[in-house]
């Protein structure tokens, strides 16, 4: 590939990147975090299924919490799997997370730097505008702490462009 290439495709890349950083529906997102493989994502906008990877932007005061603990800054996307749909029923029992009485996850009491994080308790019915997302990453900050999103908070459905490969 020739140099103009390269730095054709360079610009390309850092125009999508400016428009994703300053909009609040972004063409192209990079994902950095752990609890997905890690990587460059197309935003597909549309309704999001069961087991589709969403793009979201978490809502306040969880987006403000977010930031003020370094978890993630508060401009940033998520990526997040579906696990729960309308329909579903969401419980969190203690630390055990279940979905229609199968168990899904276990959540922490505290993050890494032992302060406490967010508790739900009991079971929720899923209405016609909820859903969960939960990644299997164990420090994932997702539904088992702050419980169904609204759809509202999902900007579209994430299709890998690039990805790192799977850590062992």
């Amino acid at each position: 590939m020739g140099l103009r290439r390269v730095l054709a495709a360079c610009a390309g890349i850092a125009a999508l990147a400016g428009t994703t950083l300053t909009s609040s529906h972004p063409i192209v997102v990079w994902n950095a975090s752990d609890s997905v493989p890690i990587g460059l994502y197309q935003v597909v906008y549309g309704e999001p299924r069961r087991g589709d990877l969403v793009v979201i932007r978490l809502p306040q005061p969880l987006r403000s919490l977010a930031q003020t603990r370094g978890y993630v800054p508060s401009s940033v996307f998520l990526l997040k799997p579906v696990v729960a749909m309308p329909g579903d029923r969401l419980c969190r029992r203690g630390e055990l997370v279940t979905i229609n009485g199968r168990p899904m996850v276990f959540a922490r009491v505290q993050d890494a730097q032992r302060r406490p994080l967010p508790r739900w308790h009991g079971c929720r019915l899923l209405g016609r505008t909820d859903l969960a997302v939960i990644s299997r990453h164990i420090a994932s900050f997702d539904s088992r702490y702050f419980g169904p999103l609204d759809r509202y908070n999902v900007v579209g459905v994430a299709a890998a462009l690039w990805t790192t490969p799977a850590q062992p």
